[in-house]
């Protein structure tokens, strides 16, 4: 908070103030979200970590997501013809399983084309 008292007794215009005030609570709220996320990754790492530990031999752990699409790109293409490409979907499946003490796994990835990421698709990929 020291930078943005600096900021509100500084002698600067008051629309570069309010720019640079915007451009720090920007930054604030940007730093918070990293921290979140981060603590979320660690909790949830814990618990795979913790459950592929304890998998029976007669069980399995199946992680999905969507992944980022697929873009195809041509040679030069122009920044217009870029942002109204739909791209191609990924569906990501990643398989472990437990045999004799060891941990086996396999990742299944399903392209598919003009689709809804929505629960039906992943019913009908599963």
């Amino acid at each position: 908070m020291e930078i943005e008292s600096s900021l509100r007794s500084s002698e600067l215009r008051d629309e570069h103030r309010d720019d640079l005030m915007y451009t720090l609570q920007q930054a604030y709220q940007a730093i918070e979200s990293w921290k979140a996320h981060q603590l979320r990754s660690i909790q949830q790492d814990k618990v795979r970590t913790s459950l592929l530990e304890n998998l029976e031999t007669s069980s399995i752990l199946i992680t999905q997501d969507w992944a980022m699409k697929f873009l195809p790109q041509k040679y030069r293409e122009t920044q217009a013809y870029w942002f109204v490409k739909r791209g191609i979907a990924w569906h990501i499946s990643f398989v472990a399983r437990k045999i004799a003490g060891k941990l086996q796994h396999q990742t299944f990835v399903y392209i598919v084309e003009n689709c809804s990421q929505d629960s039906n698709v992943v019913v009908c990929i599963i």
